[in-house]
């Protein structure tokens, strides 16, 4: 709850996105106050979290390895998903390294980069649900 109500006075400063928006996607009741340190950093680094685990779940078949992970994915997927997959990387990659620079900014230009974060999140956010179902379907192929 503490959360939220600290959430709420950037929110109205700032002109973010609602709370409930930011939980579902971001997780952001998760941050501790006490141990958060600058709050809105903390929700900066909530939105980096995510975004970097998307890109780790696309990592075998951008870089592959000699791993039986990487080997079914790749030999799973075809050149169309593999360029779907591709495209979707370097743009969270983008986000990925936005989010790491505004850390290191006024708590202004955060709140720039969590409502930017935020409108791009809601734009990729079908791309990464279809780029995950051809994960999946690489996984179920039968060989």
């Amino acid at each position: 709850m503490e959360t939220k109500i600290e959430y709420q006075k950037i929110k109205e400063k700032y002109k973010l996105p609602s709370f409930e928006y930011m939980d579902n996607e971001f997780e952001i009741s998760a941050i501790k106050i006490p141990d958060s340190g600058i709050f809105i950093k903390a929700i900066l680094r909530s939105l980096n979290n995510k975004v970097g685990l998307i890109i780790n779940y696309f990592e075998p078949v951008i870089t592959p390895q000699q791993t039986m992970h990487s080997m079914i994915e790749l030999n799973g997927i075809d050149e169309n998903g593999k360029k779907e997959i591709y495209d979707l990387y370097r743009n969270l990659g983008l986000i990925y390294h936005e989010l790491c620079l505004s850390e290191l900014e006024t708590e202004e230009k955060i709140a720039e980069q969590i409502n930017k974060t935020a409108k791009d999140w809601n734009k990729l956010k079908s791309k990464i649900l279809s780029c995950l179902h051809i994960l999946n379907k690489a996984w179920e192929k039968e060989e």
